[in-house]
């Protein structure tokens, strides 16, 4: 099982660690948060990539929690997932 760690957070920030990731989810998660309207920041890095996990800071405007942010950005992700499915399944049907 995947954990995610809380390393830190504010009313406008937190701070948190992906464990067993790569880049490959830490990129989706800040790439996606990015556009959302009230998520001012929104990366993350990996210290060393053979022994480290990503560590994704976000921060808002405040007038949306990080938590709330990351939560809107998860049912983006699995709508997108959903329609890229129908899509590739119409693909493989040809």
């Amino acid at each position: 099982m995947k954990k995610v760690s809380i390393l830190e957070e504010t009313d406008n920030k937190i701070v948190m660690e992906l464990h067993g990731e790569d880049h490959t989810l830490a990129n989706l998660l800040a790439k996606t948060l990015i556009r959302q309207p009230h998520v001012k920041y929104a990366s993350y890095r990996i210290d060393h990539p053979l022994v480290s996990n990503p560590i994704v800071v976000v921060i808002t405007d405040g007038k949306i929690r990080p938590r709330d942010a990351i939560k809107e950005c998860i049912v983006e992700l699995l709508k997108l997932n959903e329609e890229f499915r129908e899509e590739f399944k119409k693909v493989l049907e040809l």
